[in-house]
């Protein structure tokens, strides 16, 4: 076992372990199902710059599974998760090469890139939902802390940009080099790991519609992007 799936094995179990906290709150918890969409999510520029790329990826989530809590309390789950990322969603490598040309301008290449096809992360995740209050008995406002592991899918197209130089002409030129792993467009990701991390700490405001069926709306951080608007239904077996 690496360290990596110790510790989102420990990181797991915590959050089952604070359960009866979130769940009970003195009432009634029940069995229930749950589904979850995300009709967009981004790739933030901040974990680009870390990875050291340049990317456009986007997507959209859903997510399907088991829930235990209670009408006006919190609730625990498990899910399963499928992460899709869009067609032709593009990943830069940052190996760009330059040379002085005529004019004392430069031309650039900006070296290998990926080109995502069927590219997505299939996991389990396990979550919490904590509400800071409830107004009413009706509306929720509150958290929801979640992690979990998924494995990359799909492939990518991969190219190289680079420059040829004849004389004084300077060409750029984009050259196939084949269908590869989407996981391999991730350079600076431990290439080792057979599942990565995923995790999300989401703002969301719910309403009771009626006694079992609960819908909340959230957004937040959706490791390894981000979301400003998430759609959650769950509806518990309370007879």
């Amino acid at each position: 076992m690496t360290r990596a799936d110790a510790a989102i094995g420990t990181l797991l179990i915590a959050l089952f372990a604070i359960a009866p906290t979130a769940s009970a709150q003195g009432r009634d918890s029940h069995w229930g199902v749950s589904a979850s969409l995300v009709p967009r999510w981004s790739f933030p520029e901040a974990l680009a710059n870390v990875w050291n790329m340049e990317t456009d990826m986007r997507g959209a989530e859903f997510r399907v599974g088991i829930v235990r809590g209670s009408d006006l309390g919190g609730d625990v789950g498990v899910s399963f998760v499928k992460k899709r990322v869009a067609d032709d969603s593009t990943v830069f490598l940052r190996e760009s090469a330059c040379v002085d040309v005529a004019g004392g301008r430069s031309a650039c290449a900006r070296g290998a890139y990926h080109i995502t096809q069927d590219a997505g992360m299939t996991g389990v995740e396990a979550h919490v939902f904590m509400p800071f209050t409830t107004i009413r008995n009706r509306v929720q406002i509150g958290a929801t802390f979640a992690g979990g592991v998924a494995r990359f899918d799909g492939t990518t197209d991969r190219f190289l940009e680079h420059l040829v130089v004849s004389g004084q002409n300077v060409t750029v030129v984009n050259e196939s080099l084949g269908t590869g792993p989407f996981k391999e467009s991730l350079q600076d990701f431990p290439q080792d790991w057979k599942v990565a991390p995923i995790g999300r700490v989401d703002l969301g405001v719910g309403i009771l519609m009626r006694p079992g069926l609960k819908l909340r709306v959230t957004g937040g951080v959706n490791f390894p992007g981000y979301n400003v608007f998430g759609l959650h239904v769950h509806y518990l077996f309370t007879k």
